[in-house]
Formats: C-alpha cells, sequence, structure tokens
C-alpha cells in the first residue's frame, strides 16, 4: 500500500502537493443501485459523477464500486496525491487496515481497491459523516432510483460481471 506521509528534504525546494479530493457512496434500494462520486481538483474545481449498477449488489457492494469507480477515473487523470472521504466505516476502516475484511465477496472488492491505491504516491483516507458527505449521496440516490436526478446530471449505466 502506498505511504501516507510524504518526507520533505530541507534543502531542496519543493511544491507542496494538493491533493485531488474524491468523496464516494455507493447505495441498494428497491428500486435499483447507484453510485455517486465528487471529484475536487486541487485548484477546487469539481466533476459530479453518478452511475446506475447493474446487476444490483449490496449497499457494502456499492459502496466499494463507488470508492473503485473514483479512483479509476482519479489513476486515469494522472492523479498522485490523494484524499478518499467516505461516510462508509466499513469501507475506509478496511483499507486502512483498522477492520480485517473476513467476506469472501466483499474481499474482492477489498483487493481491488488495495491494489488501485498502490497506484498513488500520497493516501488520505478518512471516514466522513453522511451529513458530510451530502453530494455523493444525493447523486447516488438519483442513480439509484430513490430520488429523482437533477436534470442537468448525466446518469450512465455500468453492467458489471
Amino acid at each position: 500500500m502506498a505511504e501516507f506521509i510524504v518526507e520533505h528534504h530541507k534543502e531542496a525546494n519543493y511544491v507542496e502537493v494538493v491533493p485531488w479530493i474524491v468523496f464516494f457512496d455507493g447505495s441498494v434500494c428497491k428500486h435499483g443501485c447507484g453510485i455517486g462520486l465528487m471529484i475536487i481538483l486541487p485548484r477546487g474545481a469539481f466533476f459530479q459523477f453518478a452511475y446506475t449498477i447493474k446487476p444490483y449488489r449490496t449497499n457494502n457492494q456499492a459502496e466499494y464500486e463507488a470508492l473503485i469507480k473514483g479512483l479509476e477515473l482519479l489513476k486515469e487523470i494522472g492523479a498522485e496525491a490523494v484524499e478518499v472521504m467516505g461516510d462508509s466505516q466499513l469501507v475506509i476502516k478496511q483499507l486502512s487496515r483498522e477492520y480485517e475484511c473476513r467476506d469472501d465477496v466483499l474481499r474482492t472488492y477489498h483487493e481491488a481497491a488495495e491494489e488501485l491505491l498502490e497506484d498513488f504516491k500520497q493516501i488520505t483516507l478518512t471516514h466522513i459523516p453522511r451529513e458530510q458527505n451530502t453530494e455523493a449521496n444525493s447523486l447516488t440516490q438519483g442513480a439509484s432510483g430513490y430520488r429523482p436526478m437533477n436534470s442537468e446530471t448525466k446518469v450512465e449505466i455500468m453492467q458489471l460481471e
């Protein structure tokens, strides 16, 4: 797993690394399954993503799906420092190794997320209350069909194996 601390040498001039921030959320309800992401660039601009996922998953699987999709997007654009923010205590604490991943199905997601995290030079994992994850939560609820989606947000459908 990538290091969480970056060392700076006194004699070298350096540029402070400002991380990309990804807020993630996943949800399963009787209407469907959705994931939502808000990615904030180092200079403050942001992008929102909403995906409807088929076939349907459990809430914990949907949370991992959201995180994995966010990390894939960040890797694709070349981000090196990432701050991951999510309201899934299980996902954040499993990845920070505070909790052990014992579920066989979740272990597959866990391993995929860990493998993606290795691609970044600096990582911060933060569990946040749901109240601080409102944008990603709103995108997730729209993608899952639980609530109407903001008409400006495009929802993509991802078919999973």
